[in-house]
């Protein structure tokens, strides 16, 4: 929930962290704010036994009974005692009269908030009491327990990216007698250039634990009460069920069990033990990975709530871990459309990478619908035959679907337009939609046909292999041409003249940009290194010099990798002795380096 969902607003964050996390084993001081949405002021009684109170309950998932106990809570004018129910609450007490002022925050510090783990989601509680007969019987907002950082430790944040399909946005329902069922498709995206983890092993325990805001209020999705003699009833957010709508390496899902000891739902999802990888490159097919969370029925009012998705455990390689990370997603619950049609046309990938001039584009796309019959695909391109699809009738009150289309891979970049049209059963047209894919070419070929991958640097695109066309002025290292697939060639300063139409050779500005955004000179060299967790490769290829007589010589294969740096004079630098990437390094007059070539974005 948030501070301007109504009637209260709720939010509980860690200062520490700022964040609604604490982590394990770490004492934290939680502030814990309600607003008051309603719209007027709300009397405080002064009446001791009618005061007005909050009971706040702790999520059982991150805190155990004792722990509960040794929290202290501090506000002005409130005072708290702990209530030894089952489960435990704190009691916090107005101790005088009063107003609670329209639009007002009420901050409760909880000190002393210790929570042994392990990563768990979880909701903490607010039940008001003589607040008014306008008060809403519970709020809540998530709070989440993660593994401590770690320096070192890579950021999940910089290579994930976690989204919902069209916005996230939830049908509700008018009356339980009468359900909507939603489904939400959660997509993981890596956006790096190298896959998540090495793939030579498995390395953590990864794992991605969903859950939502629970209860009847604008900010809740849906409830999580359970009656063990009924099991979940509609609406319940026991219903949820989980699943894979698209995967290119193998993930599974655990639905929460109702009977086990879990007060509130969380789904699991987690790699397949085959799954080394996690996700491969952004710039490959086996980027990403969606997971459908189906039968969603949402009865409370309208407003927005969130998705709260807690990623866990993940590991690059035996040494580099992943600090834990909690990504949380708004869903907007809205109300059912008036008239029939399309609800929602997108597909999970709007930028499309193409590595391959003879690998084909394959487009995934997905709606949603309210009440349609059928539908009628359209494309801009030539080679996607339109396409129609049938539905059962009556038709479902609201339905999802999906297409895959696939298009030769365009010479350069270039936008890819579709237009989804509805019909109802009498062939009566009801509405249509659009979605543009744009094909972004991830890759530069030479005048040999030879294909050289890419990927986007901040805000510069960089060859991800050594420059390999046979030019004058350029050399096979220890003139063995076996060594030109590794290394590619080594080029004089002939080169800097001679670069593929739309690029050219970095400049030491380029190549510090690119250095600094790894950090220090050593953080560089092991990211961009062959085998580094960046995707660069850069090689250790060595350089040619010149020497007096004109000929030329061959020098520290394995130990250094030279790089041009134009205009000439300059050059990058990476070091095997040192462990080090620098940039600005002197050029021997006559010598021949690596090159890698850039287009800025």
């Amino acid at each position: 929930m948030s501070l301007t969902d109504a009637p209260f607003g709720l939010a509980v964050t860690n200062p520490a962290t700022s964040a609604a996390t604490v982590q394990a084993g770490v004492p934290a001081t939680l502030a814990v704010t309600v607003v008051n949405n309603s719209g007027a002021d709300i009397p405080l009684p002064a009446d001791a036994g009618a005061a007005a109170e909050f009971d706040a309950y702790l999520p059982d998932s991150i805190f155990s009974r004792a722990q509960v106990a040794a929290m202290t809570v501090t506000a002005d004018g409130w005072s708290a005692a702990l209530a030894a129910d089952d489960p435990p609450y704190l009691a916090i007490t107005r101790t005088g009269g009063g107003q609670w002022a329209a639009g007002q925050p009420i901050t409760f510090t909880l000190a002393g908030a210790t929570s042994s783990g392990p990563p768990a989601n979880g909701n903490v509680s607010l039940i008001p009491a003589n607040l008014g007969d306008d008060a809403p019987p519970i709020v809540d907002a998530p709070l989440s327990v993660v593994t401590p950082p770690r320096p070192g430790n890579l950021q999940l944040a910089d290579v994930l990216q976690v989204t919902l399909d069209s916005q996230g946005a939830v049908l509700r329902s008018a009356s339980a007698a009468d359900p909507l069922a939603n489904t939400l498709y959660l997509t993981l995206k890596n956006t790096g250039a190298a896959a998540l983890a090495d793939g030579g092993k498995r390395f953590g325990d990864p794992r991605v634990l969903v859950s939502f805001i629970y209860g009847s209020t604008s900010g809740a999705l849906a409830p999580d009460a359970f009656d063990p003699a009924r099991g979940p009833q509609p609406g319940s957010a026991w219903n949820i069920k989980s699943g894979i709508s698209s995967a290119q390496l193998p993930w599974t899902t655990a639905d929460p069990r109702h009977d086990s000891q879990q007060l509130d739902p969380q789904w699991t999802l987690a790699p397949s033990p085959a799954n080394l990888a996690l996700l491969g490159p952004a710039s490959g097919d086996q980027a990403g990975v969606t997971f459908s969370f189906s039968n969603v029925v949402s009865v409370t009012p309208a407003g927005h709530t969130q998705m709260l998705v807690l990623c866990t455990g993940f590991a690059r390689d035996a040494t580099t871990l992943y600090d834990d990370h909690l990504f949380v997603l708004d869903i907007p619950k809205v109300d059912a459309p008036p008239t029939r049609g399309l609800l929602s046309f997108f597909g999970p990938d709007p930028v499309i990478p193409i590595a391959s001039p003879t690998t084909p584009v394959t487009i995934p796309l997905r709606w949603s619908m309210f009440d349609v019959a059928s539908v009628h695909l359209l494309s801009s391109s030539a080679a996607v035959a339109p396409l129609r699809r049938s539905y059962p009738v009556p038709p479902k009150p609201v339905d999802y679907d999906s297409a895959t289309v696939t298009v030769p891979a365009p010479p350069s970049s270039e936008a890819i337009f579709f237009t989804l049209q509805a019909f109802d059963a009498g062939g009566g047209y009801l509405n249509s939609q659009q979605f543009t894919a744009y094909a972004q070419v991830s890759y530069v070929a030479d005048v040999t046909g030879h294909v050289y991958p890419v990927a986007l640097f901040g805000g510069t695109y960089w060859m991800l292999e050594n420059y390999r066309l046979n030019l004058g002025g350029s050399y096979d290292y220890g003139d063995n041409p076996g060594n030109e697939a590794a290394f590619g060639r080594l080029y004089d300063s002939r080169v800097l003249t001679q670069p593929p139409a739309g690029w050219t050779v970095p400049t030491v500005a380029d190549w510090t940009a690119l250095f600094t955004s790894f950090g220090d000179a050593k953080a560089a060299y092991k990211a961009l290194a062959s085998g580094g967790p960046a995707g660069f490769n850069a090689q250790l290829g060595g350089h040619r010099v010149l020497q007096p007589n004109g000929s030329g010589t061959y020098e520290q294969l394995y130990s250094y990798g030279y790089y041009w740096a134009g205009p000439g004079t300059a050059g990058a630098q990476f070091s095997a002795t040192s462990g080090q990437a620098v940039a600005g390094t002197p050029v021997p007059s006559g010598a021949a380096l690596s090159v890698r070539f850039i287009r800025h974005a």
